[in-house]
């Protein structure tokens, strides 16, 4: 018999967790990777010390937590302290506990003598009984052994000594380009990884990047006095903090995704003991402190990728995107510590809004959950079928006037409680249903979501299996599945639409591990700036930054932001309320056209069309007739000139009068595959003046509407001059147009001087 020897190569991985970079962790990784030890660097312990031969650990202070999972590992480990306290406690652990995987040693960070840097690696790596090292920095250093050179005689010339000096002189100047390439190639590979989630190999590339960026340092230092003097320091130095800031970015993201879901974790533990709490506190401030790094060291790589290449032009715009996301989220960060009940418990109500069947509040409230934080853990996530509630109602509310006459209901519940486009009325109305109905009140905060938001939701987590349904939902078959399984066969009082909603709700936070952390945060103000998350709380801080940023559901009064003397505000808001009992929102596209007419005598004639298809089937689940009670919000004073449906002039429809705002309010039934065209013909209060003027339109968008079609014109009449505006249009014939697509509340402002 013949005999084959295998041999399989296996490279030792080690793992270097330091929070800020030093001189001495510096050095002793150039000697690691001198053993062809594969090293990566990390702020943090890692979650698990599988697959890690070796770790070096530089930190000034350990919780409880991290001990213990020091000392239950089997990995070699090294501590590593500048510290004599921490030191002699570790000496005294060790010993205590007889580990053998174990050693201390004392040293000063700022230690940069190779022989210390080699004999500390030894001491680690060999196998003796001495668990501990006191190193000394005044060590005398080993002399390099004199090796005998022949001898030999060159004979220099003025010319030889020119083209030498000429021959370092370049060289020192260009040096630094290769260690500077290699930077530019490993940080543009990490960054890839990162995008795809894959961290082990991000990590190792963004090593590999900041050791080469390292050199660059060194090298360019050379040639830094030269290029100074040549004036071309700018450009090399400028790519040197592209890179300085890209590496800390991946580095940070790295380090915030582990820590985020090292907080979902603790966030769902319910047996969490005092430390586990405070660990789950200092991870909400370093994510703070994480989300201010990445938002700082993003602005810092657009600011300075100001090259006029299109690659770079691209990189740029993500770049500019990434910074504006995380200022928003270092907004509300601040906030967590309040939002999830340090040291008392905070109570929320969330409100499930199908915005298929379309309400002017967001959508038919077919579910509620009762959501309670204390301590960082999720206590409460209760969900409750809507029917169920309205079940127990004992006394009579009398409705709106559109629900007694369209929907033809006598008595007003909750399910039909968000009749107002105003989220913190509605959130009042749903109170005093739920205070009477199931005896819920004192809540500190309430939220909307839509089934669109749920939808955005469920593109961060993938493919998810509803075991207890044995269903597998995702982004693009959510809704229908959630119909399928809520709707088909249901009736008032069953638990399908709850036990559904529930199990789905408690599935995703149980995975919530898994999900991709950017893709969640992402889709989470997706929702919020589209107004399918809506949010109110009750601590003043917390909701002033959400005012801010638009995210309250509140309608919006009326403010010019224009300097201007004469500031005309043209302020409108459509509001949807599908009364048909079905859920044909699914299927009716919108367009909404304005055309504004600013006559020579100064009127402002304005004409606001909205175009409404039916795309269902007829008779197929789970389209219909789309039965629209549409409202359109118009400034207080505005004139009514004449509304027409189809072409066919208007006259019975509602009309009212709240706040800053005319109301007008009429029934629009659209059978499948037909289309119903509204106008409304009105004039402003407001006259142009000559002089400086100002036009302002402000569009509000109904929370849970979808992304409608929008056309705006503007006419101008002769001797009128544009002085600015805040948006991009066409000019033509002395008009204004501009195309876009609501998808949030927009402002249009037109500043022009009229003779």
């Amino acid at each position: 018999m013949r005999l084959v020897i295998e041999t399989e190569d296996h490279q030792e991985k080690a793992i270097l967790v330091e929070k800020n970079s030093s001189i001495l962790s510096r050095g002793l990784r150039k000697h690691i990777n001198a053993y062809d030890i594969h090293t990566n660097k990390t702020s943090s312990l890692p979650y698990s010390f599988n697959d890690i031969d070796y770790m070096f650990i530089i930190k000034d202070s350990y919780t409880e937590g991290e001990l213990r999972q020091i000392f239950q590992s089997s990995t070699k480990i090294l501590v590593i302290t500048s510290e004599k306290k921490i030191f002699t406690q570790f000496e005294s652990l060790i010993e205590q506990n007889r580990l053998k995987h174990v050693k201390i040693v004392l040293v000063s960070l700022d230690e940069d003598n190779p022989d210390v840097i080699e004999r500390i690696l030894w001491f680690m790596l060999r196998s003796s009984r001495e668990m501990s090292l006191d190193v000394h920095s005044d060590l005398p250093r080993k002399s390099a052994p004199s090796r005998k050179r022949k001898k030999f005689t060159v004979t220099l010339t003025r010319k030889r000594l020119v083209i030498a000096a000429l021959f370092v002189f370049f060289m020192l100047h260009i040096l630094f380009i290769l260690p500077l390439a290699g930077t530019t190639y490993y940080i543009y590979r990490a960054g890839t990884q990162l995008r795809d989630q894959t961290f082990d190999s991000a990590l190792s590339h963004i090593s590999r990047a900041e050791s080469l960026f390292h050199i660059t340092e060194s090298t360019y230092a050379l040639a830094k006095p030269g290029l100074q003097f040549l004036f071309l320091s700018i450009i090399p130095e400028n790519l040197m903090s592209i890179q300085e800031n890209s590496i800390s970015f991946i580095q940070t993201a790295i380090a915030s995704s582990e820590n985020t879901r090292a907080l979902a974790r603790l966030l769902l533990d319910t047996q969490k003991n005092s430390e586990e709490i405070n660990e789950a506190r200092i991870r909400v401030q370093e994510l703070e402190q994480q989300v201010t790094t990445l938002g700082t060291t993003s602005q810092n790589v657009y600011d300075r990728l100001d090259y006029d290449i299109s690659a770079v032009q691209e990189i740029r715009k993500d770049f500019e995107t990434i910074a504006g996301y995380l200022q928003t989220g270092s907004q509300l960060i601040g906030h967590l510590d309040t939002i999830l009940g340090d040291n008392s418990q905070k109570n929320y109500v969330f409100f499930f809004y199908n915005n298929m069947e379309i309400r002017p509040g967001g959508g038919f409230i077919g579910s509620f959950a009762h959501v309670a934080f204390q301590d960082y853990t999720l206590k409460t996530f209760e969900v409750y079928d809507v029917y169920d509630a309205d079940g127990q109602l004992k006394t009579h509310v009398r409705p709106p006037a559109p629900i007694r006459e369209y929907l033809d209901q006598p008595h007003w519940f909750l399910r039909d409680s968000n009749f107002s486009p105003d989220f913190e009325q509605n959130v009042q109305t749903a109170e005093f249903f739920l205070d009477r109905e199931l005896n819920l009140n004192n809540f500190d905060g309430a939220v909307g979501l839509t089934t669109t938001a749920l939808t955005y939701i469920l593109e961060a987590f993938g493919d998810v299996h509803i075991v207890d349904f044995d269903q597998t939902i995702n982004a693009d078959n959510f809704y229908l599945t959630a119909q399928g399984e809520s709707e088909i066969d249901f009736f008032p009082g069953s638990s399908q639409k709850k036990s559904f909603l529930s199990t789905v709700g408690r599935t995703l936070l149980l995975k919530l591990e898994d999900a991709d952390p950017a893709k969640l945060g992402l889709a989470i103000k997706r929702s919020l700036d589209e107004k399918h998350i809506v949010v109110l709380n009750d601590n003043p801080e917390v909701q002033s930054d959400i005012d801010t940023l638009g995210w309250s559901g509140k309608i919006i009064n009326p403010q010019c932001i224009s300097s201007s003397t004469n500031c005309i505000i043209n302020h409108i808001l459509p509001v949807d309320a599908n009364l048909g009992v079905n859920k044909a929102n699914y299927f009716v596209s919108k367009l909404m056209k304005l055309k504004t007419v600013i006559a020579a005598s100064g009127s402002v004639q304005n004409e606001l069309s909205m175009s409404f298809t039916n795309n269902s089937s007829p008779g197929v689940f789970p389209g219909g007739t789309y039965k629209n009670y549409f409202q359109v919000y118009i400034p207080h004073n505005a004139r009514i000139e004449q509304i027409d449906i189809d072409g066919q002039k208007v006259t019975d429809y509602d009309e009212s009068k709240t706040g800053f705002f005319k109301i007008i309010g009429l029934l629009l039934t659209i059978e499948p595959k037909e289309t119903a065209i509204v106008t409304f013909s009105y004039e402003l209060n407001s006259a142009v003046k000559s002089g400086e003027n100002a036009y302002q339109i402000v569009l509000q968008k109904q929370i849970g509407s979808f992304n409608n079609e929008f056309s705006l014109e503007v006419q101008l009449p002769r001797g009128v001059l544009i002085t600015d505006q805040n948006f991009k249009s066409v000019a033509k014939n002395n008009s204004v147009l501009y195309n876009s697509s609501l998808s949030t509340n927009k402002i249009f402002v037109i500043e022009f001087v009229k003779e």
